[in-house]
């Protein structure tokens, strides 16, 4: 299916911005099956890691304040403006395999 106009110029606006977007088509509670589908729509192969996650500092890997026992960490769009810019999608999981955090960080290639 690949991203829709819409969503291609969401992406380019703060990470915030983005998280909101996310979590309105992705919201709280959404199982793993619903996330990694919604993503399949958009041309994302998502991998699930199983691994206990603890909540972190904001600058540590994968972003989460909650924690979680799952998570999936991907590209969920790139573009470029100068730069490239990708925009990288953390989605954690519960021991039940619902969705209960949601983080965006966008990274640019500046060389």
């Amino acid at each position: 299916m690949g991203l829709s106009l819409a969503d291609r110029l969401v992406f380019m606006l703060s990470p915030t911005a983005i998280e909101g977007h996310l979590r309105r088509e992705t919201p709280l509670g959404s199982t793993e099956a619903e996330v990694t589908k919604w993503l399949s729509n958009r041309g994302v192969v998502a991998q699930i890691a199983r691994v206990h996650v603890p909540p972190n500092d904001p600058s540590e890997y994968p972003l989460t304040s909650v924690g979680g026992e799952a998570f999936i960490h991907e590209s969920v769009a790139h573009y470029w403006f100068i730069f490239r810019t990708d925009v990288e999608a953390f989605y954690i999981f519960n021991g039940a395999g619902k969705l209960v955090d949601l983080r965006v960080r966008k990274t640019v290639d500046a060389l």
